[in-house]
C-alpha cells in the first residue's frame, strides 16, 4: 500500500543517518499548531472528529467555544509525533531508530489565556486515534521528568520538566527562550544542548538564531509555514550533517 511504501521509504532515510537527536524540541503557535493562542477568545472545548490518516479517525480539532476558531496540528507535526510514538511503542511500520528520541516543547505564549489555551489543546488533540497531544509529548520520560514537584511548586508548572510554555517571569519564563525555556529544559530533562533539535516559526523574531547563539550546539529548524512532513526529514538531516 501507499502507507506501508512510505514508511519503508522513512525507515531508509532516517535509519541511513549517522545521528539522531535525543531531544526534539518544538515551539506550538505557526510551528506544532494554528491558530496562534495568543488570538482565541475563547478556549479549545470541543473536539472535531477526523481522519488520521490510515490509522483511523480521531480528534484532528479543537474547536474554541462558539467561535469559528479551530486549532489543528499542522502536518510535519503531526507526522513527527506519530512517528516517535510509534516507534516507542513498537507498532507496525514504525521506524526503530526514532525510539531513542524523546519530545519536549518551548512556548512562548505571550498570556495566561494563551498558554491555558495551550495545555487544554494538548489534551483535546490527537495524534493516533485515542492518543492525545499530551500523551504523545510524555511518551519516552520517566517520572522525574513527569512528576518533578521542584517544578511544580517553584515555578507552577505541573506537567514536567520537558513542557514549557508561557512567559510569565513568576514561572521562571520570559520570551527569550535561549535564557529561560532551554536552560529549563536542560535542567529537569538531563539531556544537553548538543543533543537537541529545536523546531519554531521565527515569524516574531528569530528564536531559532538566539537559541543557536544562547545554547551553544542546540540545532533549529524554521518552520515559517507551520512545521511540514518534508522539513522534519530536513531537520534530521541538518542535524545529522552538523553532528558530523
Amino acid at each position: 500500500t501507499e502507507t506501508t511504501e512510505f514508511s519503508r521509504y522513512m525507515m531508509e532515510r532516517v535509519s541511513g543517518l549517522n545521528k539522531l537527536p535525543k531531544l526534539i524540541v518544538l515551539d506550538l503557535d505557526d510551528c506544532t499548531w494554528s491558530p496562534e493562542t495568543y488570538t482565541l477568545t475563547a478556549y479549545p472545548s470541543k473536539k472535531i472528529i477526523g481522519s488520521l490518516g490510515a490509522y483511523g479517525d480521531g480528534c484532528v480539532g479543537a474547536q474554541c467555544g462558539n467561535t469559528g476558531d479551530v486549532m489543528r496540528l499542522h502536518p510535519g507535526a503531526l507526522f513527527l509525533l506519530q512517528e516517535i510514538y510509534k516507534a516507542k511503542k513498537g507498532m507496525e511500520g514504525c521506524t526503530p531508530a526514532l525510539a531513542a528520541t524523546n519530545i519536549a516543547v518551548a512556548s512562548s505564549a505571550d498570556t495566561s489565556h494563551a498558554a491555558q489555551c495551550a495545555h487544554k489543546a494538548f489534551d483535546l488533540l490527537e495524534v493516533l486515534p485515542g492518543v492525545t497531544l499530551r500523551e504523545a509529548v510524555n511518551c519516552g520520560w520517566d517520572t522525574p521528568v513527569l512528576q518533578n514537584k521542584e517544578i511544580a511548586q517553584k515555578y507552577k508548572n505541573p506537567y514536567g520538566g520537558h513542557i514549557w510554555v508561557g512567559r510569565d517571569p513568576s514561572t521562571g519564563l520570559s520570551s527569550k527562550k535561549a535564557k529561560s525555556h532551554f536552560p529549563m529544559i536542560r535542567k529537569y530533562t538531563g539531556v544537553e544542548y548538543p543533543d537537541m533539535l529545536f523546531f519554531d516559526d521565527s515569524n516574531w523574531s528569530d528564536n531559532c538564531g538566539e537559541v543557536e547563539r544562547g545554547c551553544p550546539g542546540v540545532v533549529s529548524y524554521r518552520t515559517p509555514e507551520g512545521l511540514q512532513v518534508e522539513e522534519f526529514f530536513s531537520a534530521l538531516e541538518r542535524y545529522a550533517a552538523r553532528a558530523g
